[in-house]
């Protein structure tokens, strides 16, 4: 018997036939129109079985034959309508090719006689005693080998498709329209058909006949529904192919009759061709779709029952989620209603534990997951399954049917979980980046029998969102009521905040537990925790000042720490620097911790001691890392309360003492005055200040008198100098004193030091009085004398400056009568007084009758002064006189 399995349809149509009908049958190719909306292409499922055996879907032949014509032109019987190819007409063109004449029938016009094999051709071209039409033969073929009659329509179209198009076709083209019996042996893979099966009634029978034979013997031949089938890409094997699992037996059909799979070329190439490539199948399935719609007219189940809990995979424990799910596809045009869906369970006794049903109705070509979940309390055996109830049907087991090879139905043991009976800790609550530390916790087997835990731990994840996992365990048997310790070392490799949770996996890494199994419990907080790491190495002690008030030029030692606390020895890579500036922003920069290597437990000092100027300083931390300076980085504080920034005030050294001060209290014109101030320098050190303060007085006009200036620098550590000079004050009046600063660059007038009490003078005034003053008036013996008696007048003037004063002006008594006629006295000229000394002015005389006025004149050498005095000692010496003198 020929292997009809391996035959295929191929010859060419009449050659020249226009490309839009052409049809290379031996690899099916043929142009159509793009159609619609498709079922998905699937290589293993083509066409359903329930729509390949299906012969109801014509109601009857003329249902077939309204088909053809619909999709057939009207025929030129006559060939009298002009060539496509010039020449005349039609009919005239075949002669001149040595085609046979007319008539010429048309698909839906040709007839055949199976006794006589004649047929239109022979016939006029159409209906004839005894024949029978293509829609007779289909319905007659389909009804006797159980074919859908859209099958062998479609299978017609795939292998001689001008036959749908030609409007005066040859003879030849229904000779083996059905490419039954025309296996690709021919030379180059072509068709090579057998004439023993030619003619439209022998190809439409002898296919209908394969395709049950195919059915009814499929172990005979080479596709097998079941199982994989490695199917070819094209006639040359050099081209490839695929191994396809045939899900279905009239796919299988499909594949026996024509024995190749298109590639992703011809199926990305559609209509055309592409290389490779073979289009048999893909037409048949492109047609299906145009004509009739999807080839896949079933709802099923296309995965198996899946029975899971989340985190341990198949492996089922109580008080845990067990998810249910299985996948549904409609593989129709249609929308489906499949009633109510539902997860049946059963425990060893048959007790119900079903799980929650849905009613489900899917939309065309709709893939829809069935999922429901439930928690079972009882360890016990359970058997699960797929059901479903559908009004007028009852409760189903079998619908919708399942693709093959997926199971409906799960059997398994349900344990009792085991669970965390405590928290996931760390050994060491302030552990450091790369410190060795432990994670613990504890699981516990509940059920009363052995348990896998499977291989699990902490999984961890770092703060930058890495994998820091500690080691895992296998446990695969925990005894009943044992209790597992989890004990794990672990190394932080950065700082911040690590996220813990108890994972594992009970199928060799398919499925992943997280923070679910073992099941947590109250005491085990989620099986879940978190902990920081401390950065390393961190800053044990901040910035530390010796003393934060010192003295200028007191050493003040500055120092901070960092301690390594990982198990390992660690090298610094940066510069850790001691910045110091002052109010002025001028550098006192400390220096800088170099990069070192620090063992494990040590702790690294920075320090350095110097001294400072006067003013406020501001310390904080810099770092270098090689290339740039980070200012204000400072190393990883350990406690958060480590300075990272300081300030230090450093006090004058040299303050006051003792403040201005001026002796004697009072003084004359001519005293010598001491004006003295003390310095003391309060540092422990030499004083380096480097200031001048001056004592400054200026006189009653603001002339200067100025004493002098004493340095600040270098009075000995908690030694005092004491500034004094004095000088003669010739001249009386008001006097002011106060301080002024040089500070090397300027003066600060009125500027001074700190005092040690704050109450230390810095300004005063103080006052010379007049020398020598006038301490007697004027003094008549006998102030009413008689005309002629002699009358003494007298007044006196004191040294009392600790020093001779010389005096420059002639002090004189001036009298006149009350006619103003000159009685003059004389004059006290000028003279050394020696201190303390009085001189005495002393006149005697006699005056006529009459009133007499004295008072003072001075003379200054060139001038007169009339009734200038000398100034008075206490203001009530007389500086004029009146005399009387009787008859």
């Amino acid at each position: 018997m020929i292997q009809l399995q391996n035959m295929k349809p191929s010859w060419l149509k009449r050659v020249g036939y226009t490309l839009a009908v052409l049809g290379v049958v031996g690899l099916g190719v043929v142009f159509w129109p793009k159609t619609g909306a498709l079922s998905p292409w699937s290589p293993g499922r083509i066409i359903d079985d329930n729509v390949f055996y299906d012969t109801n879907t014509f109601s009857s032949v003329q249902d077939i034959q309204n088909f053809i014509n619909s999709h057939t032109p009207a025929c030129d019987t006559w060939g009298t309508g002009p060539s496509e190819y010039g020449g005349g007409t039609r009919a005239q063109y075949a002669a001149k090719r040595g085609w046979h004449g007319p008539p010429y029938a048309c698909l839906r016009d040709y007839h055949e006689n199976p006794s006589t094999k004649e047929t239109s051709f022979e016939k006029g071209g159409g209906w004839f005693a005894g024949g029978l039409s293509v829609a007779n033969i289909i319905w007659n073929v389909s009804k006797e080998f159980g074919i859908n009659p859209q099958v062998m329509l479609v299978t017609l179209k795939k292998e001689q498709g001008s036959l749908f198009t030609d409007v005066w076709p040859l003879k030849s083209q229904y000779k083996y329209a059905m490419g039954f019996a025309c296996p690709d042996s021919g030379p180059g893979n072509t068709a090579n058909c057998s004439n023993e099966y030619a003619g439209m009634y022998n190809q439409l029978r002898m296919a209908a006949r394969q395709f049950r034979l195919y059915t009814n013997r499929p172990g005979e031949y080479r596709y097998k529904a079941g199982r994989s089938n490695y199917i070819q890409y094209n006639t040359n094997a050099a081209c490839g192919g695929s191994w396809v699992y045939i899900e279905n037996q009239a796919t299988a059909n499909l594949y026996n009759y024509t024995p190749y799979q298109p590639n992703q070329g011809a199926l990305n190439a559609y209509p055309g061709t592409a290389h490779c490539g073979a289009y048999g199948n893909r037409n048949f399935w492109r047609f299906f779709n145009e004509w009739f719609g999807s080839p896949l007219k079933s709802v099923r189940i296309e995965s198996p029952l899946s029975v899971r809990t989340e985190g341990t995979g198949s492996k089922l424990f109580t008080d845990m989620t067990i998810t249910a799910s299985f996948t549904i596809r409609n593989a129709t045009n249609q929308r489906r209603d499949l009633g109510t869906m539902a997860i049946a369970a059963r425990d060893s006794k048959w007790n119900n534990h079903d799980f929650g049903s849905q009613r489900v109705v899917l939309e065309p070509w709709q893939t829809y997951t069935y999922r429901v979940t439930t928690k079972l309390t009882k360890e016990e055996d359970y058997k699960f399954w797929i059901t479903n109830y559908r009004e007028g049907n009852g409760w189903s087991n079998n619908y919708p049917e399942s693709a093959p090879g997926y199971s409906r139905e799960v059997s398994t043991f349900v344990q009792t979980a085991p669970t965390v009976t405590s928290p996931v800790t760390i050994q060491n609550q302030r552990t450091h980046v790369g410190q060795s530390t432990r994670i613990r916790f504890t699981v516990k087997n509940n059920s009363p029998k052995p348990v896998d835990l499977g291989y699990f731990g902490a999984a961890i994840t770092s703060p930058s969102g890495r994998n820091a996992d500690a080691s895992f365990d296998t446990v695969n048997s925990l005894a009943p009521g044992a209790t597992y310790a989890y004990d794990r070392e672990f190394i932080p490799r950065e700082s911040g905040i690590y996220k813990v949770r108890i994972s594992g996996t009970l199928d060799k890494g398919t499925t992943w537990t997280e923070a679910q199994y073992p099941v947590p419990t109250p005491a085990s907080a989620g099986n879940r925790a978190q902990f920081t790491i401390l950065p390393n190495p961190t800053l044990t002690q901040g910035i530390t000042f010796s003393n934060p008030s010192p003295r200028a030029g007191e050493p003040v030692t500055t120092t901070f720490k960092i301690k390594n606390f990982a198990s390992q020895p660690i090298t610094t890579t940066n510069r850790t620097c001691l910045i110091m500036r002052n109010q002025h922003g001028a550098n006192y920069d400390l220096g800088c911790l170099q990069p070192t290597t620090i063992q494990p437990g040590q702790e690294q000092e920075f320090k350095t001691t110097r001294s400072f100027p006067v003013g406020v300083y501001r310390a904080y931390f810099s770092t270098f890392d090689g290339r740039t300076w980070h200012e204000y980085a400072a190393p990883p504080l350990e406690t958060g309360n480590e300075a990272v920034k300081g300030e230090m005030r450093v006090l004058q050294d040299v303050v006051m003492s003792q403040g201005l001060s001026i002796t004697p209290a009072r003084a004359r014109a001519g005293d010598k005055l001491t004006g003295s101030f003390t310095l003391r320098n309060l540092s422990s050190a030499v004083s380096q200040t480097d200031q001048r303060l001056c004592y400054i007085i200026r006189g009653p006009r603001g002339e200067n008198h100025d004493l002098g200036c004493q340095s600040t620098k270098g009075i000995a550590p908690h030694g005092s100098v004491q500034f004094s000079l004095s000088r003669p004050f010739d001249k009386p009046g008001t006097y002011r004193a106060f301080f002024a600063l040089y500070d090397g660059s300027r003066w600060h007038e009125g500027a001074a030091l700190p005092g040690v009490t704050g109450k230390e003078v810095t300004s005063l005034s103080f006052t010379i009085l007049p020398n020598p003053t006038l301490t007697q008036g004027i003094t008549f013996s006998n102030p009413s004398p008689r005309a002629g008696e002699p009358v003494t007048t007298t007044f006196k003037i004191k040294n009392f400056a600790s020093q001779p004063i010389t005096t420059t002006n002639r002090t004189c008594l001036i009298m006149r009568n009350q006619h103003g006629a000159n009685y003059d006295l004389g004059c006290l000229q000028p003279t050394t007084i020696q201190p303390g000394q009085e001189q005495e002015f002393k006149t005697t005389r006699s005056f006529p009758v009459g009133v007499y006025r004295a008072y003072f004149s001075t003379f200054d050498g060139r001038t007169w002064h009339e009734y200038a005095a000398p100034p008075l000692e206490t203001g009530n010496e007389a500086v004029k006189g009146e005399m009387r003198v009787r008859e």
